[in-house]
């Protein structure tokens, strides 16, 4: 099958025809949206919390340095890249959603179990986007450490798709992502490296057993 804008409107129109699996796409999306805000400002409160300091072994040989852009343009390219695939899947979608909405609720959940302090040296990263919804986001979410979002949301990505090209570009993203985070000293390694645990949790939970889209 080619995908085309002319299939894309053909295959929505189908799907959402089916009236209770339509209501339930709009209700998913809406709640993984207002999820992703209210975690925002969750974490925002949590910026006084005190927390544990981790001595990163690692982390310590990484002269600190700003990849903000980096970070940002990588993670959201694969996003982007994933969901213009995944849209002419329309139930896929709406599994991907409930996992990726199942990744910021987990986050939330460890976050206020195990309080961890920014690392020495921390560069507060910009996330633009972020930054349209949570004014200030920059300065507020400093402590929101385990485990990493970033390299959880990809990754969830990874699991989902099993088209090689998508694969290999979120796999590239994501390693250099975590790396790259690491570096800047946005988070500790450890919540780089148990972010692909978690991601494939949600992905094993919510997504269905069907063959993915390819």
């Amino acid at each position: 099958m080619q995908y085309t804008l002319i299939n894309l409107r053909a295959i929505w129109n189908e799907t959402l025809a089916e009236k209770k699996f339509a209501m339930r796409f709009y209700i998913n999306f809406v709640f993984c949206f207002v999820t992703y805000l209210a975690f925002a400002q969750l974490v925002a409160m949590n910026k006084y919390r005190p927390g544990a300091y981790i001595d990163d072994t690692f982390q310590q040989l990484l002269t600190p340095h700003n990849f903000s852009v980096l970070i940002f343009s990588l993670t959201y390219s694969s996003i982007i890249i994933f969901v213009s695939h995944f849209v002419f899947f329309p139930r896929l979608l709406y599994s991907a959603f409930q996992g990726f909405t199942a990744v910021f609720v987990l986050r939330a959940v460890f976050i206020f179990l195990l309080p961890l302090a920014p690392p020495h040296g921390q560069i507060a990263l910009i996330d633009p986007f972020l930054d349209i919804f949570v004014p200030g986001s920059a300065t507020d979410l400093k402590n929101d450490l385990f485990f990493s979002g970033h390299v959880a949301d990809v990754c969830f990505l990874v699991f989902c798709c099993q088209k090689k090209w998508i694969k290999k570009w979120v796999i590239v993203s994501t390693s250099i992502v975590g790396l790259l985070l690491i570096w800047q000293r946005v988070h500790y390694t450890a919540d780089v490296v148990s972010a692909p645990f978690f991601a494939y949790v949600c992905y094993c939970v919510f997504m269905p057993a069907t063959e993915p889209a390819s």
